[in-house]
């Protein structure tokens, strides 16, 4: 395609240098693509349930996956081959909770500059407490190079209707908000994502 005739070229190569003046800025307000699944289980390499999974995240091809449950030690090792072929360098998988082997994880395409698996005895600072069904692990990742901080958490809360339930995801939130406000404080930019176990349309938690 040809410049119009009558365009002085002074106005391309000031375009141009504008630009250029702009890149590192652009950069840093760069869309950041995020996605978060709750498998059940990861599956063995080469099953079935392995592929799909791994043909869907590669379609989505998202900078920061976020995984619940990862069904144990022998998943978490399938999650790290995955992570591998889907061309994640970055991963961070957490530990069997207090009530069961699953764990919660999250795959980065950025660097991990920072992680903290967050439990209720690290977010109340008393070593008894135990009001977490899941660990959290939270990751702070540099999506520029250039210092430019995120962090992401990958939740899973408490499921079911019961009494019982409805208290461990009103617990579960607060902690969540604990380190919302960890963040906040840091000044550090944060998405919580996972699978909440909650419906738009659920009235309010009523746990007795």
């Amino acid at each position: 395609m040809h410049r119009p005739r009558h365009t002085p070229c002074y106005l391309a190569a000031g375009l141009a240098l504008l630009l250029a003046l702009l890149a590192p800025l652009a950069l840093a307000d760069e869309a950041i693509r995020v996605v978060t699944w709750n498998l059940e289980t990861v599956g063995t390499p080469g099953s079935a349930p392995y592929q799909a999974v791994a043909a869907v995240l590669g379609r989505i091809d998202a900078d920061v996956v976020a995984i619940q449950e990862v069904a144990g030690a022998t998943d978490a090792r399938n999650l790290q081959t995955l992570a591998q072929q889907l061309g994640y360098p970055y991963v961070e998988i957490a530990p069997g909770g207090p009530f069961g082997a699953l764990r919660n994880a999250l795959l980065s395409d950025f660097p991990i500059t920072r992680s903290t698996l967050w439990t209720a005895a690290l977010l109340s600072g008393d070593a008894k407490a135990n009001d977490l069904t899941r660990f959290l692990p939270e990751i702070r990742v540099d999506v520029t190079g250039q210092g430019h901080l995120l962090g992401l958490v990958s939740a899973h809360l408490k499921s079911g209707t019961d009494n019982l339930d409805e208290f461990r995801r009103a617990a579960e939130s607060f902690r969540m908000n604990q380190i919302a406000a960890e963040a906040v404080r840091e000044g550090i930019p944060l998405i919580m994502l996972g699978d909440l176990n909650a419906d738009r349309g659920d009235a309010p938690l009523t746990p007795t």
